[in-house]
């Protein structure tokens, strides 16, 4: 996974010939990282009518090294994402928009590829969607963490869209019938006695 998609990057009418150019320009000057694409083009989305410029590195390094410094552009109009495909896209774009939905209510967490990291615990997603923590629900354990039920801003994420009140209550309701807890999340106050917290893996930095 070698691609990166470049947003905000404003069009040149010389472009065809210089994208990787602008690219090697941009990481540098905007991110102070030396490093040059094998190729790179635009793409049929973008914001403000500006097409996304998607560029392809030969090494895993430097993908890492340009995420690394993406936080330089903060408050500035461009963003660097990965370009990611089939199922993977999926996963990753609903733990981006789970991270926007946390942060509203004040909860801030770090997501990698496939993976999720809040005070010191690693949750992961499988392509089904399951939100994981070692083999079991992370829902139950984060919402213990952070005292509110995040299991339903899970499934928004997840599906894409905001569930009706009909569709929580049903799945609450089947749930209750299977008895299997993972729609019973941790109340503000309750203590979560799904895991030992002490075996849990420390965060990896991302």
């Amino acid at each position: 996974m070698q691609n990166l998609i470049f947003s905000g990057l404003n069009h040149d009418q010389n472009e065809p010939a210089c994208l990787v150019d602008a690219i090697t320009n941009f990481c540098l000057h905007k991110l102070g990282v030396a490093v040059t694409p094998n190729r790179a083009h635009r793409i049929g989305s973008g914001q403000k009518g500006i097409p996304d410029v998607i560029a392809n590195f030969a090494f895993e390094s430097e993908v890492k090294e340009i995420l690394q410094n993406a936080h330089k552009l903060k408050g500035t109009p461009f963003f660097i994402s990965r370009d990611y495909v089939g199922p993977m896209k999926k996963v990753n774009n609903a733990l981006g928009k789970f991270r926007i939905a946390l942060r509203k209510k004040q909860v801030q967490v770090k997501i990698g590829m496939n993976t999720l990291f809040f005070k010191g615990y690693k949750y992961s997603v499988t392509t089904e969607g399951e939100f994981m923590l070692h083999g079991q629900c992370g829902c139950v354990h984060l919402s213990g963490l952070v005292g509110f039920n995040v299991g339903s801003l899970w499934d928004e994420a997840w599906a894409g869209k905001k569930r009706s009140r009909e569709e929580e209550d049903h799945a609450q309701v089947v749930s209750d019938q299977k008895g299997d807890g993972r729609r019973t999340y941790p109340s503000n106050g309750e203590k979560n006695n799904v895991l030992n917290l002490n075996e849990c893996d420390s965060m990896e930095e991302v």
